[in-house]
């Protein structure tokens, strides 16, 4: 007697084993799970007639087996618990898939079925019961027209349903998905009309973003979709205004192509735009999502959704003006820098598919609430106030973008000298492979630009202008190496000529950060006494994307405004006196920089720019920074100190003091260079034009 497995078809069978005897008719066989539940799938009806019909089904697993090994198809029925029922048999495609044509049906009558498969004809597997009504009825899609960035006419035709329209049994319309294909899942526009062609004008989409679409009707709770078409709305570029802030507001909600259109009512962490659930589970996730998948604004390439912290400073530094525009009524928020935006009110909000209609407008941040993760903030914005609140996360809202052009960088974090043994001397920002890519100053994976990136920073202790330039230029991959940048070379290279501040830039969009250094070509190699590497100190003033800054920031990233400096004998003592902050002199209401963003542990350094002082001849002259932090603490008052330097000349230098503790505020904070300004130095007060180049705090 020989033996044989029936293998192939129970390979996929966990548990059981079928042995058959030739000469006999016996089987052995032991429990367990034989198809997993998501294996065999109840498909779509389709080709619906009044008398027929194509049942769709798929499973996996059975491919490489012997037809005879099984048997797939459906069961129909006119009762729900298939009391009496009918059977379609079919064979298996090459994809998994199975179809079965079923003819001589009933017209107008909901028929119920579901796959099946049945294995060695000893045990039988069910797909999900699934039903359709017969009809005469036809459903087409039209082609989409009068696209536009944000909305697009969508229409379909409908034929053998006139008995049935305008009745409750009948309902019908246009899905729309961004990711599903056929559109069946997507999000449906129900018609009004009462005829037999419709039109739906969706509105609300995304610029520069393919949509897919089907016709669909519902015939006492039964639907059946025509096939699916495919559009993509126009490209539009959101503007982004600059009012001073940490970040720039966008002209327009998104959804909106103006300032004063109301755009679309959007589910926070629901990127597609599309998502109507009031589950409030399937919205994002229960933290922030500024610039990550679910900010719907990322996520195409239309900024960010504001921060709580940005949102309250919208609202706590700009000036507000309850205005209209072209029939909007709105806020007109106006920056300390004096541009304005306009932000409409009366978006209501959204709760499913209905609206409810407000004075108030309501608008989406991206920040949490910790307290409560089904809710997050939102700013509210109405005719005699502007404020922040909650609100569940499934309800719709309207968002206004930012664009965080400043990247805040902590310099506590930078690598800077001949790292690499080349001669060169690098700023290392990040680097995958090097020491900041452990323990960056930056967030690497939210590093995004559009069109540029920009790094300010500041070099000191070459102590005289180098004989021969030195290039300096960013060395740069983003995160999927889409742009890169390794040779010197390029537009946004800069002539490094001594100790000074200086802007280098990188063209390309970037999504995240792979290496981003600053080279200075040959800076260890120049032949200049004054290019000691062990001498030369750098950070980096601020980073910027998509937008050149002049604006020069200290290494904490607060603004340093030079027309806020005071510059002269002060105490007429014969001391040139460049005052930052003196809670007892002219600064103390216009500070340089405020006193309470003076934070170090380490140092605190100032790279500073003299021009007019004339021919000092073979003069030097001690410069030293008088300071005292908020609590007296820390002093220093004398020269004498290892951070003092010696002017010789207009040029650029860098005064500095040590600490050991940290050093929180200032009362003073100044730099003064000794004697400079007594009788018979021949320094004209009057002709000095004094800068402060950088601020660095460690």
């Amino acid at each position: 007697m020989r033996t044989k497995y029936y293998i192939g078809l129970l390979s996929l069978i966990i548990g059981l084993s079928i042995w058959s005897c030739q000469d006999e008719d016996e089987y052995s066989i032991q429990t367990g799970t034989l198809i997993q539940e998501d294996q065999l799938v109840t498909g779509s009806s389709d080709n619906v007639t009044a008398i027929s019909a194509t049942l769709n089904g798929n499973i996996s697993g059975l491919d490489n087996q012997s037809p005879e090994a099984y048997e797939i198809g459906f069961y129909y029925s006119t009762s729900e618990n298939f009391e009496e029922k009918s059977k379609a048999t079919s064979s298996l495609n090459e994809n998994g898939t199975f179809t079965a044509d079923l003819t001589g049906l009933t017209n107008n009558v909901t028929y119920y079925y579901r796959s099946f498969v049945v294995l060695q004809k000893k045990i039988t597997y069910y797909g999900d019961i699934k039903n359709f009504i017969t009809t005469n009825a036809k459903i087409a899609v039209a082609d989409p027209t009068a696209i536009t960035a944000v909305s697009a006419s969508l229409g379909g035709t409908m034929t053998g349903l006139n008995e049935l329209i305008g009745t409750p049994s009948l309902k019908f319309g246009i899905a729309i998905s961004s990711t599903d294909t056929t559109a069946q899942s997507g999000l449906r526009y129900e018609s009004k009309d009462t005829t037999n062609s419709f039109n739906i004008l969706p509105v609300n989409l995304i610029p520069n973003k393919t949509y897919y679409f089907a016709a669909y009707i519902t015939m006492n709770g039964v639907d059946t979709f025509s096939p699916a078409k495919t559009f993509t709305t126009s490209a539009f570029e959101v503007e982004f205004v600059d009012l001073g802030l940490s970040v720039l507001w966008a002209n327009n909600n998104i959804g909106a192509t103006s300032d004063n259109q109301l755009g679309g009512l959007y589910g926070w962490g629901d990127a597609t735009g599309l998502e109507h659930s009031t589950d409030v589970n399937i919205y994002g996730t229960t933290e922030n999502i500024n610039n990550t998948e679910y900010d719907i604004c990322s996520a195409n390439g239309m900024g960010y959704m504001p921060t709580f912290t940005d949102v309250k400073e919208l609202i706590t530094r700009c000036t507000r003006d309850y205005t209209e525009k072209g029939g909007v009524k709105g806020i007109k928020f106006t920056g300390p820098n004096g541009n304005s935006i306009f932000i409409p009110t009366a978006t209501g909000y959204r709760n499913a598919n209905e609206i409810s209609a407000d004075d108030m407008g309501y608008y989406w941040s991206s920040s949490i609430e910790p307290n409560s993760t089904n809710f997050a903030y939102t700013m509210n914005l109405g005719a005699s106030e502007d404020t922040w609140g909650t609100a569940i996360r499934s309800r719709g809202l309207a968002i206004r973008p930012v664009k965080k052009t400043y990247v805040a960088f902590d310099n506590s974090k930078l690598n800077y000298g001949d790292i690499e043994n080349k001669g060169n001397f690098r700023l290392e920002i990040y680097n995958a492979w090097g020491s900041t890519g452990k323990d960056p100053g930056l967030d690497p994976n939210n590093f995004s630009a559009k069109d540029a990136v920009f790094v300010n920073f500041t070099v000191s202790g070459i102590d005289s202008t180098l004989n021969t330039p030195a290039t300096a230029y960013i060395v740069f991959a983003d995160g999927s190496w889409s742009t890169q940048q390794w040779d010197p070379g390029n537009a946004g290279d800069c002539q490094v000529t001594g100790d000074g501040t200086y802007t280098v830039s990188v063209n390309g969009v970037a999504r995240g950060l792979t290496v981003f250094c600053v080279d200075i070509v040959g800076l260890a190699t120049l032949p200049d006494d004054s290019t000691a590497l062990n001498n030369v100190n750098a950070y980096v003033n601020s980073i910027y994307v998509d937008q050149n800054k002049d604006v020069l920031y200290t290494s904490s990233g607060v603004e340093i405004l030079n027309e806020n400096l005071v510059a002269g004998d002060i105490e007429n003592n014969g001391n040139l006196r460049l005052e930052i902050y003196n809670t007892f002199g002219a600064t103390v209401n216009n500070p340089v920089i405020p006193a309470e963003s003076v934070q170090f542990s380490e140092q605190l350094a100032v790279t500073f720019t003299l021009s007019g002082l004339g021919d000092l001849g073979d003069s030097t002259y001690t410069a030293f920074m008088p300071f005292t932090d908020a609590n007296w603490g820390h002093g220093n008052w004398n020269p004498g100190s290892e951070g003092d330097c010696e002017i010789t000349g207009d040029g650029t230098y860098t005064v500095y003091i040590n600490s050991t503790d940290l050093s929180s505020g200032a009362l003073v904070f100044c730099i003064d260079i000794v004697g400079i300004l007594v009788d018979g130095t021949g320094v004209d007060p009057n002709n000095i034009v004094a800068k402060i180049d950088g601020i660095n705090m460690k």
